[in-house]
């Protein structure tokens, strides 16, 4: 044992050396102090270590590329992304302002529904108010009609009386046709 902790010593001692002659002559020193298939296993197993690294830098490359790609599809997507809110936001603007044109036109519409109905009912009252004078009016010639009647009947028999019925008739006759 103590001689594989030696061995593993000068090893360690090789790795961390810079690399002047005196360390060749201990890389020397080492390869005898190591056996030739632990050194071949060694070597392969650095081998396998180079190979993996070399492995996931084509890895790296790839997934670098692959990446960028994924980048370009991002900025795609997102300019595709403005464009059809743009285009959005801009038939919402037209239909907003077609919405707005049309309550407008309903106020106004409206308007004109409300001036015609106030027209209308002002129309409805003064004819209420015409009809009710005028049914006024009706009553009052009826009764001056009736009470001409009565004072005729009255004063044609008071007249009768006096002048005879010649007389009557003629007075009827006149009053009648003077109304």
């Amino acid at each position: 044992k103590r001689e594989e902790y030696q061995r593993a010593n000068i090893f360690n001692q090789i790795n961390t050396t810079s690399g002047s002659d005196s360390d060749t002559c201990d890389i020397d020193q080492a390869m005898y102090l190591f056996h030739p298939s632990v050194l071949q296993d060694r070597v392969l197993a650095v081998q396998e270590q180079l190979y993996d690294y070399h492995h996931l830098l084509d890895e790296m490359e790839t997934l670098k590329k692959q990446n960028k790609k994924l980048e370009r599809q991002i900025i795609e997507i997102v300019k595709e992304n403005k464009r059809r809110n743009m285009k959005i936001k801009k038939s919402a603007i037209y239909k907003v302002q077609s919405l707005k044109d049309e309550i407008t036109d309903l106020k106004k519409e409206l308007s004109r529904s409300r001036e015609h109905e106030f027209h209308y009912n002002d129309e409805m009252r003064n004819m209420h108010n015409e009809t009710k004078m005028l049914e006024g009016e009706i009553s009052v010639l009826r009764q001056e009609k009736h009470e001409t009647k009565e004072s005729a009947c009255k004063n044609a028999g008071t007249d009768s009386i006096q002048m005879g019925r010649s007389g009557l008739l003629k007075s009827l006759s006149e009053k009648i046709f003077t109304e």
